[in-house]
């Protein structure tokens, strides 16, 4: 720092004036403390004993420049928010009130003088600490290490440079300086497109921007932002700010946050996701600067073939604009701007003819399983049939809407009542092997036991939504005297056991069954035996399921809960409300 300063002189040039407008006043919201913050540029030319000019950098400026007050040269200290406008140490997610004017390109000199040939430039920050104030002059000291300050306050500049300052007007609105709306529009979000259209469940949004624009008295642009129209995204101002209306009759306001009728919000949903829309980045062209865009978000209740919505301004005592074709009574008009929706009947998926069943098909494991069977008294001898099989299917429930865009989601799908009768350490034990482990009753399969002369006998093991983590799915048996309570059984008949490749205990399954995304997936496990009367039962045995009650959501917010009942003898699920 002291080797720079060493032959400092003077200084040829020392300059103030606002980063983001060209003018030499500005404002302060002093209502929105630690908000509002005030970038100032300070140029410089420093020059030594013979005229040339130093060669400092931004950084050397910075450290020695200070703003003050023009009329006392008092300095506002470094981060010190005990003063009505303090100094910062750097620039943090504050705002300017003021941004450029209007149509004008982004040049900042002062009084129409360009940057030149040794100039240097650094920004400094000052912000209101919430104190009430009219109007501020500051002006800039610079305290050069071994050569005293100097400054552009009243009575300190030198000759070779004027006194230079900037004036800050406290104000505790941004809309105290606005002179008039230069932009009103609403339009899709991240779409080109001209129409959208969404489900009326309350759920599905359509997301839109609506862009505003204002200037103050002498061409600049307000540096608007969302809560300058709402005070929380659930909340209005209590005249509200801004609101959305039907584009053919002003008087007609959408609800908002509303449980009824076509609703508006500024929050979004989980199902802010139209049909069939286009998606493309929003342009924005030079008019856009100084814009705000707001987000909202709307959605319907209604069917209805065609809505079109416009959107109202109403700031007390300045403005009461609105961009729908007609206005009546306290509204001026404005360019028409409207976007148009349609909403489409909401699906309910309580009504099985929604739903449709792909059924994929079984898919053999294993042909040559051994069955083992003897009387449940002991005494007769035991038989063995090698004839069995074992196989697998995937069904799979999905919206029949027309329409393939909708999909179930599956981390929204519930299942209830699922877990079959029968757990696996009692008498009523069918053959089901469920998880986490043998003798959980909460097994996320349903079985069928059934016999007949006709169909020989089988079980069915069904699974709904099974969790990818499940290890195995299926059946297991153990040899021994177990098998009484281990199988279906029944005093003074034959009791039944399943050997896979003539290993008692050994178990069939699926490993870890994964669900089909953008449906209800389920998964079928069946053993079955030929037709032998002479040594199996000869009634059906009996039905060992209760319907499984499924709850789904949609990728556009339209849900529903339906049952899914099992046939005995089809080994097919039937759907209903």
């Amino acid at each position: 720092m002291a080797n720079i300063w060493a032959n400092f002189d003077h200084f040829e040039k020392l300059d103030i004036f606002f980063k983001y407008n060209d003018a030499q006043t500005a404002f302060a919201n002093y209502s929105s403390s630690k908000v509002t913050q005030l970038t100032v540029k300070v140029r410089a030319r420093a020059v030594d004993k013979t005229g040339k000019i130093l060669p400092i950098t931004s950084a050397d400026l910075k450290a020695i420049a200070r703003l003050c007050v023009y009329e006392s040269n008092g300095t506002f200290y470094q981060d010190n928010s005990s003063w009505t406008l303090y100094q910062q140490a750097d620039m943090h997610d504050y705002r300017s009130v003021l941004t450029e004017k209007v149509s004008a390109p982004n040049i900042y000199n002062i009084f129409g003088t360009a940057k030149e040939t040794g100039d240097v430039e650094c920004e400094v920050y000052i912000a209101p600490n919430g104190t009430p104030f009219d109007l501020i002059n500051i002006a800039v000291q610079v305290d050069v290490p071994g050569h005293g300050q100097s400054s552009t306050a009243k009575d300190r500049a030198k000759g070779v440079y004027p006194e230079c300052y900037l004036s800050v007007t406290g104000i505790s609105n941004v809309w105290d300086v606005c002179k008039n709306i230069s932009s009103l529009a609403i339009s899709f979000a991240d779409s080109s497109g001209a129409k959208s259209t969404i489900y009326a469940n309350g759920r599905n949004q359509v997301p839109v921007i609506i862009s505003v624009a204002a200037a103050d008295a002498q061409g600049h642009y307000l540096n608007l932002f969302a809560s300058d129209f709402y005070i929380e995204k659930n909340k209005h101002y209590p005249t509200p700010r801004i609101e959305l209306v039907n584009a053919h009759n002003n008087d007609d306001v959408l609800s908002f946050d509303g449980t009824k009728g076509v609703c508006y919000s500024f929050s979004a949903s989980e199902w802010g996701n139209p049909i069939s829309y286009t998606y493309a980045k929003r342009i924005m062209s030079s008019v856009d600067n100084g814009i705000c865009n707001i987000p909202a978000y709307i959605s319907s209740y209604t069917a209805s073939p065609g809505k079109e919505v416009a959107v109202r301004l109403n700031i007390p005592g300045f403005a009461c604009i609105t961009t729908a074709i007609t206005s009546t009574g306290q509204w001026e008009s404005y360019t028409t701007s409207k976007v148009s929706l349609t909403f489409l009947e909401k699906i309910d998926y309580s009504d099985a003819s929604n739903l449709q069943i792909v059924d994929k098909g079984w898919t053999t494991l294993d042909s040559s399983v051994h069955y083992t069977y003897h009387p449940n008294s002991w005494k007769g001898k035991s038989k063995v049939q090698d004839n069995g099989t074992v196989r697998n299917k995937q069904v799979l429930i999905k919206p029949n809407v027309g329409n393939s865009e909708v999909k179930f989601l599956s981390e929204k799908t519930v299942v209830d009542d699922r877990a079959h009768y029968a757990p696996y350490n009692t008498s009523d034990k069918i053959g089901m092997f469920g998880y986490p482990d043998k003798h959980s009753t909460q097994t996320y399969v349903q079985s069928l036991l059934d016999y007949t002369p006709d169909h020989g006998g089988h079980i069915v093991a069904w699974g709904v939504e099974v969790p990818e983590d499940m290890k195995q799915f299926g059946f297991a048996h153990t040899s021994g005297h177990d098998c009484q309570k281990e199988t279906n059984y029944e005093p003074n008949g034959w009791h039944y056991m399943l050997d896979i490749k003539e290993g008692c205990g050994r178990i069939t399954w699926i490993a870890s069954p994964k669900k089909v995304a953008g449906a209800v997936t389920l998964y079928a496990m069946e053993a079955a035996h030929s037709v032998d009367n002479s040594v199996h039962h000869t009634t059906s045995w009996p039905q060992k399921t209760q319907p499984a009650r499924v709850t789904v959501y949609d990728n556009f917010g339209n849900s529903g809960t339906f049952r899914i009942s099992w046939d005995q003898r089809t080994y097919s699920p039937s759907l209903s409300s």
